[in-house]
């Protein structure tokens, strides 16, 4: 009994680990974040073992990225994946993919940004996350746009959008149709970009953007 209880006590902890990691990671929150790593760190749960170690390492990551430290956040998160590539914890190794990902992105490496972020897009949809799947297109949309391939940012902050709405990520809704309509400002896409921000807007006033 006593074993069964723990068991459940685990997977609850690690429920309740994984959505305050989307909260805070999520939005950008860096003092949360060192805070939710110490707090992890302390609670002395099974410190011997890789997955607690890459977990660890992961969340280090996001941290330094957050704080525009993209060395460190590249060490850390490098130092992830060589547990995860061996421990087979795919939704944090597709979490240090796409953190990856996302430093290239600050450093303007797009290719390279492009090259990581579809690593972690094939993680995510091997697990079938679809909120990560979401911010993966959103990413890589990102990455194109800045490239000057067009085609290819609409084709994935369209597949962001339309998989965000589907979900009800209502975060990922906002930034991706932002995104679409600041491209198509960009464009020469006048109607297009309004009807975009007008989407925006709408969502802002119904409170679904967060």
């Amino acid at each position: 009994m006593r074993l069964k209880t723990n068991s459940i006590l685990r997977i609850v902890f690690s429920t309740l680990l994984s959505l305050l990691c989307f909260q805070v990671f999520g939005n950008s929150y860096p003092d949360s974040a060192l805070l939710l790593i110490e707090h992890y760190n302390n609670t002395g749960r099974s410190k011997q073992s890789s997955k607690y170690e890459s977990r660890l390492y992961n969340m280090y990551g996001k941290y330094y990225y957050l704080q525009s430290e993209y060395p460190t956040s590249l060490e850390y998160h490098t130092k992830a994946l060589e547990i995860l590539e061996k421990n087979g914890d795919l939704k944090v190794l597709g979490s240090s993919y796409n953190g990856i990902g996302l430093i290239f992105l600050g450093q303007y490496d797009y290719q390279k940004a492009i090259l990581w972020q579809e690593k972690s897009l094939d993680i995510y949809e091997q697990i079938g996350d679809s909120v990560s799947m979401a911010k993966a297109y959103f990413n890589l949309g990102l990455a194109f746009s800045e490239t000057a391939l067009y085609d290819s940012a609409f084709y994935y902050l369209k597949k962001s959008e339309a998989l965000a709405l589907r979900v009800k990520f209502y975060r990922g809704i906002y930034l991706a149709e932002n995104r679409l309509a600041d491209l198509s400002f960009k464009l020469g896409d006048i109607e297009g970009a309004l009807e975009g921000y007008s989407k925006v807007i709408k969502g802002d006033q119904n409170g679904e953007l967060y």
